[in-house]
């Protein structure tokens, strides 16, 4: 008899989850699905259609990245920036060498410059975010820390690229 009853209570437990399961839980499961089809569709209409104005902003955004690189013959003035940086960091720049590579179809040749620097750690903190918030478009593409000769003093190995117009 307590079999029974035990089996009793446990089909109406399954009965009352599948009721749960299916009056309650299903049509919402159903609804947020639907919802997210919806958005999905939308999204991918919205990619797929580019309005005429997108492409007058991208030509006018290629423009104005144009008009942000220095011309080949400014090579000393991006070294003497370069210096002016360091220098407005506490740092100096004793030994540049540059590596310029064949421009692209677009006329754009990376310029590489490869230099050490020596100082106080936040100098160097400093240095780079100069290097990254300067107006002339630099990146960098390589640097290590090492320990230096001085107590506090840490050296810098950095590899910059600035990007030249023909």
């Amino acid at each position: 008899m307590k079999k029974n009853y035990l089996y009793g209570l446990i089909a109406i437990i399954a009965v009352t989850n599948i009721g749960f399961y299916y009056g309650l839980i299903l049509p919402q499961k159903i609804k947020a699905d639907n919802i997210f089809k919806e958005i999905e569709a939308k999204r991918s209409e919205r990619l797929s259609v580019k309005s005429p104005a997108t492409f007058a902003e991208a030509r006018a955004d290629i423009a104005k990245f144009r008009e942000m690189l220095s011309n080949k013959a400014d090579m000393t003035k991006i070294i003497r920036e370069l210096n002016s940086l360091a220098r407005g960091a506490s740092l100096a720049i004793h030994d540049i060498s540059y590596q310029s590579k064949k421009a692209g179809e677009e006329g754009i040749s990376p310029v590489s410059f490869s230099f050490p620097v020596e100082g106080r750690y936040s100098n160097i903190k400093n240095f780079i975010y100069k290097l990254e918030s300067s107006k002339r478009l630099i990146t960098i593409d390589d640097m290590s820390l090492e320990k230096a000769s001085g107590k506090e003093d840490i050296r810098l190995k950095i590899k910059v690229s600035v990007y030249l117009k023909s």
